[in-house]
């Protein structure tokens, strides 16, 4: 009876494959789809037991994602069922994705193989879309081992500015004087900076140009890599001299003939756009307005350009001794911090990087054995140190060595 039903089960599917080929116009005649393919499929009736098979033969190996989408004007409610070339063997099923009626199923296949997605609705739709995404967890040259597919190399690493193939992502180019609109839809924007000449750049963000103000002020942070993208040079998140809790303002000394990776993100998730900036940071300018008498006893205010030369102070990190600050533009004539200068609180402890029980900072020893009190004989003087060292001279004569809890030999 059972293989009775089997063969019966056989038949009905190679039929509604059949029906599928030649009624749904949206899927090709050999009922075929391939990876990064969405397609509308049809049932040949309103039936539970109806079934419409696609056949499924990647050209790669790896983790796709198999899912259904309710097709425009229809509430469908589809189950899929994955099986092997032979259709006598379920490999996976799936059934509601735990958000709506649709079936999502992540799936592990394989090159060379043959599957087919057998499904049915149990709703009174007869249509629904499927798609078959790649996860593109496997690259070889820049290629995705599964799908094929090229690397579009687009940012996805928050530290280092890897695309999904591993390699470095360069980013956009920014140079000096250059003012790029950003908005948090990306997580994280990487650009490549190339200086002209080793000195001290301003990278700052301003989230006040943004004319339509629909949500929440952005608030940026920046970070700065070196060419390799392994190692962070320098961080910042918000401008303490301004008293501004969300922009940034980060000065750094570049290097002519390095290159470095700046990235940027919103800790905002819904914000609006802002604004990032790049200068050179050798001077800093401002306007005085001074009121002038003429000889008829008018008076006219004239304004003049001041320009004063900024020094670059590099940072200076927090010790058990001192405290510190972040990298900083100061202005000698105005006696004034411009830019970072943000304050480190002084190490409540030492730091043993190297772990040898000696401060990093202050060379002293930490974490030594303090001595162990003994109140042995051995360690007193007078008369019972007299009579101890007649013990001792008998237990050396007959070899009777003994040594004292706190380490020191008794004889």
């Amino acid at each position: 009876m059972k293989k009775v039903l089997s063969l019966v089960l056989a038949l009905v599917m190679i039929l509604s494959c059949f029906a599928v080929s030649v009624a749904a116009s949206d899927i090709e005649s050999d009922c075929t789809m391939k990876i990064g393919e969405t397609r509308t499929v049809y049932l040949p009736g309103a039936v539970y037991s109806d079934y419409v098979i696609v056949k499924f033969a990647p050209n790669g190996s790896g983790l796709v994602a198999i899912s259904s989408d309710s097709a425009e004007g229809a509430k469908s409610d589809p189950v899929l069922e994955v099986y092997n070339d032979q259709m006598n063997e379920l490999l996976a099923k799936a059934d509601d994705n735990g958000t709506d009626r649709d079936f999502y199923l992540e799936f592990d296949c394989e090159a060379g193989e043959v599957y087919y997605l057998a499904m049915y609705n149990v709703q009174d739709a007869t249509s629904w879309n499927v798609s078959i995404e790649c996860f593109h967890e496997k690259y070889g040259s820049g290629i995705c081992l599964t799908c094929f597919e090229p690397c579009d190399h687009k940012s996805t690493d928050n530290l280092v500015g890897c695309c999904p193939c591993g390699e470095v992502y360069p980013g956009e180019e920014i140079a000096d004087g250059d003012e790029v609109l950003l908005s948090s839809d990306t997580e994280y924007y990487w650009f490549q900076f190339n200086p002209v000449k080793t000195a001290a750049y301003l990278i700052t963000s301003d989230n006040t140009d943004d004319e339509t103000t629909i949500n929440e002020p952005a608030d940026p942070a920046v970070v700065v890599v070196d060419m390799t993208g392994d190692n962070i040079l320098v961080v910042d998140d918000d401008i303490d001299l301004a008293n501004d809790e969300l922009n940034f303002a980060l000065p750094y000394m570049f290097e002519k003939g390095e290159t470095y990776y700046i990235g940027v993100y919103d800790n905002e998730e819904l914000s609006d756009k802002w604004t990032l900036s790049l200068e050179l940071a050798e001077t800093h300018s401002y306007d005085v307005t001074e009121t002038v008498e003429n000889e008829d006893g008018t008076t006219t205010e004239v304004t003049t350009t001041v320009t004063h030369e900024l020094t670059y102070l590099p940072e200076v990190e927090a010790t058990c001794q001192a405290d510190g600050h972040s990298t900083a533009l100061y202005c000698a004539e105005c006696d004034e911090y411009l830019a970072g200068n943000n304050f480190y609180e002084m190490a409540e402890e030492c730091k043993d990087d190297d772990e040898n029980n000696i401060c990093d900072w202050c060379n002293t020893i930490i974490n030594e054995e303090e001595p162990v009190e003994c109140d042995c004989n051995c360690h007193k003087t007078g008369i019972v140190k007299f009579f101890w060292d007649i013990k001792i001279f008998f237990q050396k004569l007959f070899r009777l060595n003994s040594v004292c809890s706190c380490g020191v030999a008794h004889y």
